[in-house]
Order: C-alpha cells, then structure tokens, then sequence
C-alpha cells in the first residue's frame, strides 16, 4: 500500500458532543468500505477547544476505534484554525475535510 492509498478525514469539532456519537458510525462504515478496496483511512477529530463534553466524547470514539487520532486545541481558535492544525498532521496521502454536524 503507498501513501497514495491513503485518505485521512480531518474534522473540527466544536461544541459537538450530541452530533459525534451519530457522525462517527457513517465514517466508521465508509472507513470500512474503503479497507475493501484496499484504501487505508483515518479519522483526526480537532476539538477546538469546547467547553461542553465534546472532548470526552471523543476520548471514548478513540478508544473504541484505532484508526481515530484526536487533537484538543488549548481554546476556541475557529475552524480555519482547527482545519490547519489538523491538515498539518496530514503526512502522507490524501486529506478530506468534513464538518462535525455530520451535514457533509
């Protein structure tokens, strides 16, 4: 598998912690079909610094899934902000950015 065989979903996350728990079984399930076509994914969550339980939601997806890595900004810095830091720990293959409403 090269590194073009490779697709990583970066998503920020603020003040999400109702919508993840329904967002991550669908990226869970595409993650899935793509490993049929011998496509290897992940999943990197950015918690832009919520104040809500968004963090420990997260916490709990990581556990349950190895293919999500997770980032917590120190605060709230945007989305633009919270993409950049995400796609700058993108290092091989290709990146798609979703938002964490699950509206994408």
């Amino acid at each position: 598998m090269s590194a073009h065989d490779r697709l990583t979903f970066v998503i920020a996350a603020y003040e999400e912690e109702k919508a993840l728990p329904v967002l991550h079984p669908r990226i869970a399930r595409v993650m899935d079909a793509l490993a049929a076509d011998d496509i290897s994914s992940r999943v990197l969550y950015i918690d832009d610094g919520s104040g809500d339980a968004t963090w420990d939601v997260l916490q709990g997806i990581a556990a349950g899934d190895a293919r999500v890595g997770l980032l917590r900004l120190s605060r709230n810095f945007g989305k633009e902000v919270a993409l950049t830091a995400g796609l700058d720990l993108v290092t091989e293959g290709a990146a798609m950015i979703l938002d964490a409403d699950g509206q994408d």
